[in-house]
């Protein structure tokens, strides 16, 4: 069952039968709820119930994207794309570079076969990714879904070249480019 009780959520695990091992949502810390989560100590419902709980409960905005990326990779682990996806872009509006929101709509704009949103994210990310084998990774994604799914070559060529800049090895961009230069 979960309930919430004042601010407090309490999951209880079993049926009611005596071996009820009840866990106060607000006393619980970050590792506590996750391991509970992770280890499938709850139903399905019951554990995206807890985490959508524990990001109304947190206050502070650092807290409350925590728990917002959480649920938003436990939504996208059970296949609930358009979910995760909504998530992670309310994220991003508060916070526009995190990295945890932007991977995770970056994903989800895959699975959802949103490849605009996929191309401007995964150039968001190159741009703020320090190491340029990431970064030169990320434009040669970019560059893929412009030659596959949009058929962009002068954006997909501006990829490839980013990417090339960064890292001249990038065997991906390099076959890219001839593709498109062909």
């Amino acid at each position: 069952a979960f309930a919430c009780h004042s601010r407090t959520v309490d999951i209880f695990v079993g049926e009611g039968d005596g071996d009820r091992a009840g866990l106060s949502c607000d006393s619980m810390d970050a590792p506590a709820v996750l391991a509970a989560v992770d280890d499938g100590a709850f139903g399905e419902q019951d554990a995206l119930k807890l985490l959508e709980q524990r990001c109304e409960l947190t206050d502070d905005h650092l807290g409350r994207t925590f728990w917002e990326l959480e649920l938003g990779q436990e939504l996208e682990g059970r296949g609930e794309h358009g979910r995760a996806h909504e998530l992670f872009e309310k994220i991003l509006t508060i916070a526009p570079s995190n990295i945890g929101a932007l991977e995770g709509k970056k994903r989800t704009a895959r699975a959802l076969e949103r490849w605009d949103v996929l191309v401007s994210t995964a150039e968001q990310l190159a741009e703020l990714y320090q190491e340029p084998a990431s970064a030169a990774d990320l434009w040669s994604q970019a560059a893929e879904a412009c030659i596959a799914h949009l058929e962009d070559s002068d954006r997909a060529e501006l990829c490839c070249r980013r990417a090339l800049a960064l890292e001249p090895t990038n065997s991906k961009s390099f076959v890219h480019l001839l593709k498109i230069l062909e």
